[in-house]
């Protein structure tokens, strides 16, 4: 079983939905669309706004172990905010759980206040 990034979002996030098309527009306002696939490319960005270090670092710590591991162990479970409330770190609870990979090659945060931080992460989620 994949494991689960271990933060929800604190303040904040976005969930869009993409096909897989080539849209061409014409100056007659026409146009025509190729369409590769039927599957919904999802991708959620989660936002993090005055997390602490502790939480900071248990990311940090998640994104670095991912990124370093092999393809078997790059994927994961996140927890979608808009789908849940809460945040189940065994992985039983699928209400909102989704699988995961990272959709960016950083993880950046930077210090909002006193030992407060602030970033925000992209998902690619694969179900």
């Amino acid at each position: 079983m994949p494991t689960v990034f271990p933060v929800l979002g604190h303040q904040g996030n976005s969930d869009r939905a993409q096909y897989n098309q080539i849209l061409r527009r014409y100056p007659d306002n026409s146009y025509r669309r190729y369409k590769r696939s039927n599957i919904n490319l999802r991708e959620i960005v989660l936002s993090f706004r005055g997390i602490s270090k502790t939480d900071k670092e248990a990311i940090i710590n998640f994104f670095n172990a991912r990124m370093q591991a092999s393809t078997s162990d790059f994927e994961f479970f996140v927890y979608n905010p808009q789908e849940t409330s809460t945040l189940d770190p065994t992985g039983a609870s699928a209400t909102g759980r989704h699988l995961a990979i990272f959709g960016q090659d950083d993880c950046e945060f930077e210090m909002t206040g006193k030992c407060r931080f602030s970033g925000t992460i992209l998902f690619f989620l694969l179900n």
